[in-house]
């Protein structure tokens, strides 16, 4: 009997919910990320919706547009709208670009939230 326990243990999903880990100031930080990432996949449904969404987005934070050939400075915050289908946007770093840049990178393709509530992990 107490191998069958040791098994179960071992084999038996056992896990907790977040809301039983996280302390209540995290339950509501989380509450309010999906509440503004709701707003934000309701308004944008579609690719072409999803680029507008951001543009207005990030005008709010101090994004301004960007032409192709368009002259940057140090420090700019700039977006690229490409035919309302794609969005670039980027910060001008303030070193020279052969020591480097960060990138990064997410699709608007097919607008949506995939999650799996309890992965299977390999060990």
């Amino acid at each position: 009997m107490e191998n069958l326990d040791e098994l179960k243990e071992k084999l038996l999903s056992n896990h907790k919910s977040a809301y039983e880990v996280m302390s209540e100031e995290e339950c509501a930080e989380s509450i309010k990320f999906a509440s503004d990432y709701m707003k934000f996949m309701d308004a944008a449904k579609t690719e072409r919706e999803a680029v507008t969404t951001v543009v207005e987005m990030a005008e709010k934070k101090g994004f301004k547009s960007y032409k192709l050939g368009d002259s940057v400075i140090k420090g700019g915050k700039y977006y690229y709208n490409n035919r309302d289908k794609s969005i670039y946007l980027f910060v001008v770093g303030s070193e020279n670009i052969e020591n480097g840049i960060r990138v990064s990178a997410a699709h608007i393709d097919s607008p949506r939230v995939d999650l799996k509530q309890c992965p299977l992990y390999d060990d």
